[in-house]
Formats: C-alpha cells, structure tokens, sequence
C-alpha cells in the first residue's frame, strides 16, 4: 500500500473485499481505477461496505456461490439436505434463509430445531438473530412486533414476531415428538443431527401451505439414518475439484481429484448440496487443511467435503446410484415376476434383458407414484423393531381378483401407441416373452367355483361374467425358481458384481443388473431389507421377485421368439 494514499490509515482486511497484497499490485490498481484520488475513493467504499456488512449483513453480507446454487436447487424440490464440512456456512445459510422466508412472506410460520435447547440458544437463535434486519430491531414492540432477545436465554419464549407478522418458533428434538402435531408451517429448518421420524413428521407439517424443508448438518456420525434414506441411490449432477484429495478416485464413476457438488435423489421431493469447507472465505479454511493432515480419507470427506460413505455391510453391499437409470435399451426380452399374496396386493416387477445379458428393471406395480410406498421405516419401534421396515400404503388390498389382476398386467403392457410390424401385424402390448409367478404362493390350493385349485391354474383360465360372457381369456404364468432365500440374495449380488478396483466400462466391467429410478419401492426395498424379521418381513416381496428375476436364467432371446399372450379385454 503506497504510504502517501492514507496517512495513518489502516484498511480492514476482509477475506472477500480483499486489498492489494504488495505495494506493487496497490499502483497498479490505483493507475487502473485513474489515480490517487479514484484509490481513496475506493478505499473509503471498501470501508463503508464492511461496515454495512457488521450492521446489517442481511441486506449487506457477502452471499457466496454456493449459497445461490443452494437456492436454485430450491426451485426443483422443496426439501433441501445441505450436508456440509466445518466452517462450510450451512448454519449461516440456514439462518439467513429463515430470516429471508420470513421477510418476504408476510404472516409466515417458522420453525428452527436443534439437538437440545441450550445447544438451540447457541447455535441457531443466535445466528437467526444477527440476520434480523435493522429496521425490524427498531420497530416498537406492539401488539404484532416481539422480538426480545438475550446472548444468554436467546428469544423470550423460544418465538419472536417480525414486524409483517411472520412468527419463528425455536423447538429441539429431546422434546416429545408429539409437540409437532398440529402445525401448519411454511418452512422448516433442522440443523444437525436431526432424527427421521422428525423429518417425516415435519413433512406433513408443511402439506397444507407449500412449505420448504431445509437439513444443514455435517455428517460426523458417517452414513446416519438421515443421509441414507436421502442420499441413497442419490445421483451425483455436479463435481467439484477437491485439493484434499486430488489425483485419486474417491467415488465410484466419479472423476479424479473431485467430490459430490449436488446430487439428485431417487425421492423427487429431494435435492442434495455440499458445502466444502474451502467455499466458505469466513471459515479459516488453512487450520481446517491442518485438521485433515495425515487422516484417512473417510475423514477427510466428511470434515471437508461433508460427504458420508456407506462404510457398513448389508444384504447388497455393491448396489449403488450406478445401478439406477433414467432409460432402458430400446431393445430387448421382457418378462414379468409375480409375487402373489393373500391379505396384501401383490408385487409385480417387469425386466427387460438385452443382448449382452444385463437386466433392466423398468415397471413395478403398485408403484411409489401411485400408491405409495410398499414399506416404510420402524420409526418408533411400535411394530416390535421391525428391521425390515413396516407395511406402506401400497400393501393394502385393494379387493383385486384373478380377473383385476389380469386387467392391471395388461393396462400396464398397453403400449403408448399401435406398433406396426414388418409382417403387417399390428401391436398393441408389450412383447412378455414368459410371466414368472413365485411357485409357493402360485401352487397353493385356493377355493374356486368348481374345486380346488390354485394361482396358476386360474390365472390360465378363462374368466365370465354373470352372463357367461368371457371377460379375461387365460393369461400364462411359469412357476419360478424355489430356491431359498439365501441362494437369491447370492443370484442378485452375482447380477450386482463387477471389479470395483477398476473404473466402470459399459460391457467391459459393469453389474448386470438395473433399476429404472421411478422403481422406487424396488430400490428402497433392495437398499433396506436385512431378512431379519424372516418370512413375514415388510420389504421381502420386491426382493423375492428381484430373486427369482436373478435366479431364473433369462435370456435375450431375439425378436423372433415365442411369447406370453393372453388376458383378454379388461374394457
């Protein structure tokens, strides 16, 4: 700094308003701005812009990219999980967009939870706090307007009210869950640590006014609950380079020498940020570098990059977002796997296999989309701890007989349009090149009109209606593979298999097995089923049918072969 611009004068260093580093650069920065006296101007501005930034940093702070790109992901999902590194910013992000929710929408319902109340004091009202405009500071407390607050005991009462009406309640998760009941919010934020059953609970909070979810929290118990059923299967859209850990590969398909940026997960309603430690200029990244020194990389990825990996086994330890597709090859055999059952629907998956034997998984019924999850989470160990999760609504029965059935198979193989073939033939459905049942449900005996029999024999009959009119010519089904348990999870992880130690090649070194993204009761079943509550598990059905696909040996067998036909007209 030339000693003849400012005598006496000592700028503020800033580490995003920064000043020239040499004597040097300040001359050649002043003959750039046009002399000494556009410096001094400078100078003074400079000064006057930190200083709005200490008074009022809501309408002055510096907003850094990372933050933008966290809003931006706002306008495809309303939930947003920013999992971030220390000193990344999330807490700050966090507390600036309360604030911003709340100016913005007059009479808007707020809600901040922590871990505990003190934690709640320190950690979230605090910052809340140094965002809240001036102007809302200065007005009078009133009938509307009440915003005390204390360093020590936080806002009065755990609330405060702005001045347009807009109301945030400070709540923390060692409180009874049962104190969200009744809520109607217009936006959510969790910071750290938050368990499920208050995420899926807060979900339901946030129905009636549109509302936004926001989950800021570095992932120090690694791969937690939370980021599982989150990030899960989660498909990573944008990298980042990561100094920590250049030149090695440290996700699978991922780049050398960069981490997960966002990432889009198999639930729509979700978007996935990562704040990296080095994107936050205020957060004294040098001694973070010095934290990171000489540790493992899992280390390293959570405290810099706030990226979590599964370190743990499970039944399918190497499905993974690489397993899950937004197409399917044009071409192939499709085949469809029945797993019938009594009290619930049943569950059916269709797979097409290609030329070079890998096996998409493209349609599922009853799907997320439609009639929502075939299992949840034992959130509460209300169910006796179940492992394998409990039943969704898309178990509950929905009345179906053989006949529905048969009308719901060929609703969902209806294709969009009329295929014309070259022979002249015209096709209306899917070719299903055999229809698989699971042969312990299929060839119990059931009680029919004229005797006993069983799944499979009356699925290959004609039904009539009360007139005697065929309503549902006979639609053939194969029984599958009855092999136990333990020999499907062995056919699937076969399907799962490639070498991990080097990188994924179509053809070359890749799984042969893959799962459409709008599967998703296919997925979550597959990612959380442990067979430990045995037969009467909540998520066994898809992984039966999964089985039996694994276990049956399908081929491609050309466009030429033989195919299921038969159903009937369901109009």
């Amino acid at each position: 700094m030339p000693d003849d611009v400012f005598q006496g004068f000592t700028p503020t260093r800033h580490p995003v308003l920064k000043l020239p580093e040499t004597a040097e650069a300040a001359r050649v920065l002043m003959a750039r701005l046009g002399g000494p006296d556009a410096f001094r101007d400078w100078l003074r501005e400079r000064e006057e812009l930190i200083k709005l930034e200490r008074i009022d940093p809501y309408h002055w702070g510096v907003y850094p990219p990372h933050w933008k790109r966290a809003d931006q992901c706002y306008e495809k999902s309303k939930r947003l999980l920013a999992l971030g590194g220390n000193r990344s910013s999330k807490t700050s992000y966090g507390a600036r967009r309360t604030v911003e929710v709340m100016d913005k929408k007059p009479e808007a319902r707020v809600m901040c939870l922590q871990t505990t109340g003190p934690n709640s004091i320190a950690l979230q009202q605090r910052p809340v706090h140094s965002y809240l405009p001036p102007e809302w500071a200065a007005t009078p407390k009133g009938a509307v307007t009440n915003m005390k607050y204390s360093r020590k005991g936080g806002f009065t009462e755990n609330t405060f009210i702005a001045p347009n009406g807009s109301q945030c309640w400070f709540l923390n998760y060692s409180q009874d869950i049962e104190v969200l009941e009744g809520w109607e919010l217009d936006f959510v934020w969790c910071d750290e640590l938050v368990p499920w059953a208050w995420v899926d609970t807060l979900g339901f909070r946030l129905v009636t006014r549109g509302g936004e979810m926001l989950l800021t929290f570095t992932p120090i118990q690694g791969y937690s609950l939370v980021v599982k059923q989150i990030c899960e299967g989660a498909r990573v859209t944008e990298w980042r380079p990561a100094e920590l850990l250049a030149g090695t590969v440290n996700l699978p398909q991922g780049p050398a020498g960069q981490m997960p940026y966002v990432m889009e997960p198999i639930n729509p309603q979700w978007q996935v940020i990562f704040f990296h430690s080095i994107m936050n200029a205020f957060g004294n990244y040098p001694e973070l570098v010095n934290e990171c020194s000489g540790k493992d990389k899992g280390y390293v990825m959570i405290r810099a990059y706030g990226f979590a990996q599964k370190t743990f086994g499970d039944v399918f330890p190497l499905l993974g977002a690489h397993n899950l597709v937004d197409e399917v090859p044009a071409e192939g055999s499709n085949y469809l796997i029945a797993d019938p059952a009594g009290g619930r629907n049943w569950f059916l998956i269709w797979v097409r296999v290609d030329a070079f034997g890998r096996h998409f998984i493209y349609r599922e019924w009853p799907d997320a989309a439609r009639y929502g999850e075939w299992a949840t989470l034992d959130q509460d160990g209300s169910h006796g701890r179940a492992y394998d999760g409990v039943p969704g609504p898309a178990q509950r029965g929905l009345g179906f007989g053989i006949f529905e059935y048969k009308r719901e198979i060929l609703m969902q193989e209806r294709l969009p349009a009329p295929v014309k073939l070259s022979e002249g033939e015209v096709r209306e459905f899917e070719r299903i090149i055999e229809r698989i049942m699971d042969p312990r449900a299929g060839r119990a005996q059931t009680q029919a009109e004229k005797g006993g029999t069983c799944l499979l024999d009356r699925m290959d009959e004609e039904q009539y209606d009360r007139q005697g009119n065929v309503i549902a010519a006979p639609m053939t089904f194969l029984p599958g593979s009855g092999i136990e348990i333990e020999e499907k999870i062995s056919a699937i992880n076969d399907l799962l298999a490639w070498d991990q130690d080097k990188p994924l090649e179509p053809l070359l070194n890749e799984p042969r097995l893959y799962i459409h993204r709008r599967c998703r009761n296919t997925i979550w079943c597959l990612q959380n089923w442990t067979g430990r509550d045995g037969q009467k598990g909540a998520s066994k059905d898809p992984v039966d049918c999964v089985g039996m696909m694994a276990a049956g040996n399908l081929q491609y067998v050309g466009e030429g072969a033989l195919e299921a036909t038969g159903g009937g007209s369901y109009g």
